[in-house]
Protein backbone atom coordinates (compact mmCIF):
# COMPACT_ATOMS: atom_id res chain seq x y z
CA UNK A 1 0.00 0.00 0.00
CA UNK A 2 1.77 3.49 -0.86
CA UNK A 3 2.04 5.79 1.44
CA UNK A 4 3.69 9.43 1.06
CA UNK A 5 4.45 12.12 3.09
CA UNK A 6 5.82 15.79 1.89
CA UNK A 7 7.05 18.65 3.86
CA UNK A 8 7.96 22.38 3.25
CA UNK A 9 10.05 24.75 5.39
CA UNK A 10 8.51 27.75 6.51
CA UNK A 11 10.87 30.02 4.18
CA UNK A 12 8.35 29.24 1.32
CA UNK A 13 5.80 30.72 2.24
CA UNK A 14 4.53 34.05 0.17
CA UNK A 15 2.65 36.97 1.47
CA UNK A 16 -0.41 38.35 -0.74
CA UNK A 17 -0.58 41.26 0.53
CA UNK A 18 2.87 43.53 0.17
CA UNK A 19 1.77 47.11 0.14
CA UNK A 20 -0.40 49.57 1.79
CA UNK A 21 1.15 49.05 5.20
CA UNK A 22 -0.06 45.55 5.63
CA UNK A 23 3.37 44.14 6.65
CA UNK A 24 5.95 46.10 8.56
CA UNK A 25 9.79 45.23 9.16
CA UNK A 26 10.16 43.06 11.57
CA UNK A 27 13.08 44.12 13.79
CA UNK A 28 13.11 47.31 11.45
CA UNK A 29 15.46 44.98 8.75
CA UNK A 30 15.36 46.58 5.15
CA UNK A 31 13.12 44.92 2.68
CA UNK A 32 11.40 42.44 5.82
CA UNK A 33 8.22 44.26 4.90
CA UNK A 34 8.49 42.57 1.13
CA UNK A 35 9.88 39.29 1.69
CA UNK A 36 9.52 38.52 5.73
CA UNK A 37 12.73 37.61 7.61
CA UNK A 38 14.37 34.04 6.59
CA UNK A 39 15.78 32.19 9.33
CA UNK A 40 16.51 28.50 11.00
CA UNK A 41 13.28 28.08 12.80
CA UNK A 42 11.09 29.57 9.94
CA UNK A 43 10.10 32.86 8.06
CA UNK A 44 9.02 35.92 10.34
CA UNK A 45 6.50 38.81 9.32
CA UNK A 46 5.41 41.66 10.74
CA UNK A 47 1.71 42.60 10.53
CA UNK A 48 0.51 46.00 11.14
CA UNK A 49 -2.30 46.15 13.60
CA UNK A 50 -6.16 46.46 12.62
CA UNK A 51 -4.92 44.52 9.08
CA UNK A 52 -5.37 40.88 8.05
CA UNK A 53 -3.40 39.09 5.01
CA UNK A 54 -3.50 35.70 3.68
CA UNK A 55 0.21 33.38 3.46
CA UNK A 56 0.22 30.86 1.00
CA UNK A 57 2.44 27.42 1.15
CA UNK A 58 2.76 25.47 -1.85
CA UNK A 59 3.14 21.95 -0.56
CA UNK A 60 5.00 19.00 -2.60
CA UNK A 61 2.22 17.20 -4.19
CA UNK A 62 1.69 13.50 -5.29
CA UNK A 63 -0.32 12.30 -7.63
CA UNK A 64 0.57 8.60 -8.03
CA UNK A 65 2.79 6.19 -6.71
CA UNK A 66 3.76 2.95 -8.23
CA UNK A 67 1.25 3.11 -10.73
CA UNK A 68 -1.46 3.92 -7.51
CA UNK A 69 -3.20 7.39 -6.97
CA UNK A 70 -2.36 8.94 -4.36
CA UNK A 71 -4.71 10.96 -2.61
CA UNK A 72 -4.64 13.71 0.49
CA UNK A 73 -4.87 12.01 3.71
CA UNK A 74 -4.54 14.74 6.16
CA UNK A 75 -2.14 18.11 6.20
CA UNK A 76 -0.94 20.81 8.58
CA UNK A 77 0.56 24.23 9.28
CA UNK A 78 2.50 25.16 12.18
CA UNK A 79 3.46 28.53 12.84
CA UNK A 80 3.92 30.89 15.79
CA UNK A 81 2.55 34.68 16.72
CA UNK A 82 3.34 37.11 18.97
CA UNK A 83 2.25 37.70 22.46
CA UNK A 84 2.45 41.61 23.69
CA UNK A 85 4.47 42.13 26.94
CA UNK A 86 1.32 42.26 29.33
CA UNK A 87 0.08 38.77 27.76
CA UNK A 88 -2.33 39.83 25.36
CA UNK A 89 -2.15 38.71 21.95
CA UNK A 90 -1.09 40.64 19.09
CA UNK A 91 -3.06 38.35 16.30
CA UNK A 92 -3.17 34.99 14.61
CA UNK A 93 -4.76 32.71 12.21
CA UNK A 94 -8.36 32.81 11.16
CA UNK A 95 -8.81 30.88 8.54
CA UNK A 96 -7.60 28.52 6.33
CA UNK A 97 -8.49 27.42 2.68
CA UNK A 98 -7.23 24.01 0.44
CA UNK A 99 -6.38 24.41 -2.91
CA UNK A 100 -5.92 22.19 -5.44
CA UNK A 101 -3.97 24.61 -8.29
CA UNK A 102 -7.03 27.41 -9.12
CA UNK A 103 -9.53 25.09 -7.43
CA UNK A 104 -10.32 25.63 -3.46
CA UNK A 105 -11.39 22.58 -2.59
CA UNK A 106 -12.23 23.26 1.85
CA UNK A 107 -11.86 26.21 3.88
CA UNK A 108 -12.18 26.38 7.39
CA UNK A 109 -12.92 29.15 9.34
CA UNK A 110 -12.00 28.88 12.83
CA UNK A 111 -14.43 29.25 16.10
CA UNK A 112 -11.51 32.35 17.22
CA UNK A 113 -8.08 33.27 16.83
CA UNK A 114 -5.40 30.72 16.96
CA UNK A 115 -2.53 32.64 18.62
CA UNK A 116 0.59 31.88 20.26
CA UNK A 117 2.61 28.84 19.91
CA UNK A 118 0.86 26.75 17.16
CA UNK A 119 4.68 25.59 16.73
CA UNK A 120 3.79 21.53 16.79
CA UNK A 121 0.80 19.73 16.19
CA UNK A 122 -1.87 21.01 18.83
CA UNK A 123 -5.54 20.70 19.44
CA UNK A 124 -8.23 22.99 21.77
CA UNK A 125 -11.61 22.91 22.37
CA UNK A 126 -13.42 25.26 20.43
CA UNK A 127 -16.18 26.28 23.00
CA UNK A 128 -18.46 23.99 21.96
CA UNK A 129 -16.73 21.23 23.18
CA UNK A 130 -15.18 20.14 19.51
CA UNK A 131 -11.63 19.61 19.16
CA UNK A 132 -9.52 21.74 16.57
CA UNK A 133 -5.90 22.18 15.56
CA UNK A 134 -3.18 22.95 12.97
CA UNK A 135 -3.60 19.48 11.54
CA UNK A 136 -6.61 18.99 9.15
CA UNK A 137 -8.19 15.99 7.28
CA UNK A 138 -10.08 18.21 4.41
CA UNK A 139 -12.65 16.01 2.65
CA UNK A 140 -15.85 15.79 0.54
CA UNK A 141 -18.84 13.65 0.99
CA UNK A 142 -20.28 11.80 -2.27
CA UNK A 143 -23.80 12.27 -3.08
CA UNK A 144 -24.23 8.63 -1.89
CA UNK A 145 -22.98 9.56 1.42
CA UNK A 146 -19.39 8.39 1.39
CA UNK A 147 -16.53 10.25 3.05
CA UNK A 148 -13.84 10.61 0.55
CA UNK A 149 -10.23 11.96 0.08
CA UNK A 150 -9.05 14.60 -2.37
CA UNK A 151 -6.89 13.12 -5.15
CA UNK A 152 -4.47 16.78 -6.11
CA UNK A 153 -4.93 16.92 -9.71
CA UNK A 154 -2.35 20.29 -10.00
CA UNK A 155 -0.83 21.38 -7.13
CA UNK A 156 -1.86 21.53 -3.28
CA UNK A 157 -1.41 24.59 -1.27
CA UNK A 158 -2.63 25.92 1.77
CA UNK A 159 -3.42 29.46 2.85
CA UNK A 160 -3.54 30.88 6.28
CA UNK A 161 -5.23 34.08 7.27
CA UNK A 162 -3.36 36.37 9.44
CA UNK A 163 -5.66 38.59 11.63
CA UNK A 164 -3.81 41.40 13.92
CA UNK A 165 -5.10 43.56 16.38
CA UNK A 166 -1.83 45.57 17.65
CA UNK A 167 1.43 45.51 15.35
CA UNK A 168 3.17 41.70 15.75
CA UNK A 169 5.26 38.95 14.57
CA UNK A 170 4.00 35.71 12.84
CA UNK A 171 6.58 32.77 12.19
CA UNK A 172 5.55 29.94 10.12
CA UNK A 173 7.42 27.14 10.63
CA UNK A 174 6.47 24.51 8.31
CA UNK A 175 3.60 22.82 6.14
CA UNK A 176 3.29 19.23 4.95
CA UNK A 177 0.79 16.31 3.74
CA UNK A 178 0.23 12.99 3.74
CA UNK A 179 -0.71 10.49 0.73
CA UNK A 180 -2.32 6.95 0.67
CA UNK A 181 -3.64 5.21 -2.21
CA UNK A 182 -7.55 4.79 -0.95
CA UNK A 183 -10.05 7.74 -1.91
CA UNK A 184 -12.34 6.10 1.02
CA UNK A 185 -12.40 7.54 4.70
Amino acid sequence: MPFMMTRTHGNSVMPEKLASGVLLQVDGLPYTDVVGLAQGPGKTFRVGGGRSNWFHIPIPSVSRIEGSDMYLDQCYAFWSSELRPDGSVTGGIQEIHFWDGTARIARRLNPFLMTGDWSHPREQPDGRGLPFGNTWYPHYTTEAGVDTRFHIYTGFGISLRAEFYFDGNITFHSAGATWVDYPLI
